[in-house]
């Protein structure tokens, strides 16, 4: 269960950012033109694919340590969306958010330690099926994650700028105050997981 949590919570975060809510935030707070937003997103889809051969490598160097690797990730996911909240609550415009948003990608693809925590703590003829409902949570918490951002935005209506619809700091500090939130959530359901190796 803490698994199914800390996967959902921390890849619903990182997706909703990428596909949802990133571009435009990074044009609406951090005042970035629309190319550039989206070659920053294709950077962050691009740091996530390499993320699983990297996580991998550095797994296999740190003698297979997986739960400290997901501890660590979810407490940088925590930390990137932690800041880009205060920055949005003290109405500090900079371009900060898109270098976390690319530190956030590094740590988005952990199949390489979660599987085998989950064959660590599932039966043989169980994983198949666990491995799917992970999987299925996952995706299902980037939808939750994504209205919850719409709804969360529409708290505050938005300006009009050269006929654009644009949220205030105000909005988007409570968008990544709730994200901060999961994201601490997330950080404790870490903490719970156990492992085969616990040094």
């Amino acid at each position: 269960r803490n698994m199914f949590l800390f996967l959902s919570i921390h890849w619903g975060l990182y997706y909703g950012i990428q596909t949802v809510a990133g571009k435009k935030f990074l044009g609406d707070f951090c005042r970035m033109p629309s190319q550039t937003a989206a070659w920053i997103l294709s950077l962050v889809g691009f740091l996530s694919a390499v993320s699983g051969v990297l996580v991998a490598l550095l797994s296999r160097i740190a003698g297979g340590r997986q739960r400290q690797f997901c501890i660590g990730v979810a407490w940088a996911a925590f930390v990137c969306v932690g800041t880009v909240a205060a920055l949005t609550w003290f109405d500090i415009p900079s371009r900060l958010p898109a270098y976390l948003f690319c530190c956030m990608a590094l740590g988005s693809s952990l199949s390489a330690v979660t599987i085998p925590l989950y064959k660590a703590n599932n039966r043989p003829e169980d994983i198949v099926t666990v491995l799917a409902i992970s999987n299925c949570v996952c995706y299902l918490s980037v939808g939750v994650f994504a209205n919850l951002a719409g709804h969360l935005l529409d708290l505050f209506p938005p300006a009009l700028e050269n006929g654009i619809q644009v949220y205030s700091a105000r909005s988007w500090a409570v968008v990544f105050t709730a994200m901060a939130v999961c994201a601490a959530i997330s950080v404790a359901a870490t903490h719970r997981i156990h492992s085969s190796r616990n040094p």
